[in-house]
């Protein structure tokens, strides 16, 4: 069994690493991702694209050419409300229907809730984990099983609530972060 490794931003760098011998997962749904696609399935490997459904640019969006961080692209977001640097429904479908891709969630908003009281993380989760199937229902016509926690963040509230929206494959910390292969 392959091990499984995370990836943000997709550049050169990451493409001169030995991809094949991995299982690629994917986060945040940034364009970089689907920018580097065909390069991308040079390497014969499964790779899963976790997608924040609240997080995807519009079909109209001029989407940014530039390889950004994902941190980068994050505070860019939340800051402007702009998605140039994520990919839209349309990119997303294209990698769904390529051989061995799949799309799972990353929740809707994004939410970092290492610093929330228990209420609101109860709220939050409960709230963005249905807005996010509802997004997935309304755009790919599916509610996700695979599930990569925002900011790696797991606790056993997020897991019990992933598991009544019937997500079978959860993804962490537990995976090899691509920066520890350069």
């Amino acid at each position: 069994m392959k091990s499984v490794l995370m990836i943000h931003e997709v550049n050169e760098e990451v493409l001169q690493c030995p991809l094949s011998d991995y299982i690629l997962t994917f986060d945040d749904g940034l364009y970089s991702q689907y920018k580097y696609i065909d390069r991308l399935r040079e390497f014969d490997t499964e790779m899963i694209f976790f997608i924040s459904t609240g997080i995807v640019a519009g079909v109209d969006t001029v989407q940014s050419d530039e390889d950004i961080c994902c941190e980068r692209a994050h505070e860019y977001f939340f800051d402007t409300q702009d998605t140039k640097h994520y990919m839209n429904w349309e990119q997303i479908k294209k990698l769904l229907a390529l051989p061995k891709c799949t799309v799972g969630g990353h929740s809707h908003n994004h939410p970092n809730l290492r610093e929330m009281s228990l209420k609101d993380r109860i709220s939050t989760i409960t709230s963005d984990t249905k807005l996010m199937d509802k997004t997935f229902m309304e755009n790919l016509t599916y509610v996700p099983v695979n599930f990569a926690y925002p900011y790696n963040y797991r606790d056993d509230i997020y897991d019990k609530c992933l598991e009544k929206h019937c997500i079978r494959n959860l993804y962490g910390d537990e995976r090899i972060d691509i920066n520890e292969l350069s």
